[in-house]
């Protein structure tokens, strides 16, 4: 019986290691010992999130930039592209997601999943936004597949990273600064969103959906009025009622307070004085 399984199960390696479409699905770890990672941060109401591979140093130190990141587009020598950037990672594209329109260094970049890509230079590096987002590395890259390209300034660390990686810096109410650090270079890039009418687009999504009808659901009729007006505008003398104006419309009235009744004794004394 042993022998047999031991039989079937050789025959299956063999069978799987004749078919690399096959083998290629299989899940290992990435190659060239790079780590996979993910970051992802809220900025005002826009989720932002990044996919990448992270490379190592691994004792390279000062030959990375300029020397393993060639300066500007290069012949990979592989892939349909002659003028390729770097990938801005390891392994398949680095990918940056943005659920709202946004602004990268100043220009408008709609939402949506991108390839990003690196065109180094010391002075001045491009950073490029691709809507070819599912290509492995940049051997397929094509500038006609851009949405946007920003131009920004690179900047040194004084303390050496070893694995590469992107990080969400000087965050404020409706933007922040993205930098990728490696060996002791950091190239950042600032993302500002439009708050202001992100919230009031939201605020009108809301008040249409049951969230604009606070309440156990059921117990108010829809269009209600009585369901979209804030608590705290109700007083110790009765809600808030909308009556019916003959010329313009509805208007907001409250009802008179009770008046304040006599006591007995108090109409005793009124009638006993002369």
């Amino acid at each position: 019986m042993n022998k047999r399984l031991t039989v079937s199960a050789l025959l299956v390696i063999l069978y799987l290691l004749s078919f690399p479409t096959a083998y290629a699905q299989l899940t290992t770890p990435p190659g060239g010992g790079n780590k996979k990672a993910s970051i992802a941060e809220r900025v005002g109401l826009t989720d932002v999130a990044i996919h990448y591979d992270r490379p190592g140093v691994k004792g390279r130190e000062g030959q990375i930039w300029g020397k393993l990141i060639t300066p500007g587009f290069t012949d990979l020598g592989f892939g349909t592209s002659k003028a390729a950037p770097w990938r801005a990672g390891a392994n398949e594209n680095t990918t940056i997601e943005f659920s709202t329109d946004v602004k990268i260094e100043g220009q408008d970049l709609p939402a949506g999943k991108y390839g990003f890509f690196i065109a180094y230079d010391p002075s001045e590096c491009t950073l490029i936004f691709s809507k070819n987002s599912s290509s492995w590395g940049s051997f397929f890259y094509d500038p006609k597949e851009d949405i946007l390209q920003v131009k920004v300034k690179p900047q040194p660390l004084s303390n050496s990273v070893e694995w590469l990686k992107y990080e969400f810096l000087d965050q404020k109410e409706s933007s922040a600064t993205i930098a990728l650090e490696w060996e002791k270079l950091m190239i950042p890039f600032t993302v500002n969103t439009d708050l202001v009418q992100l919230q009031l687009a939201s605020f009108r999504r809301e008040l249409r959906s049951d969230k604009g009808f606070p309440g156990t659901p059921g117990t108010r009729p829809p269009n209600s009025a009585s369901s979209i007006i804030p608590t705290w505008t109700k007083r110790w003398h009765g809600p808030i009622r909308l009556s019916a104006a003959p010329s313009s419309g509805k208007r907001i009235s409250r009802p008179s307070p009770p008046r304040r009744r006599s006591s007995p004794s108090r109409e005793r004394k009124k009638r006993q004085t002369p």
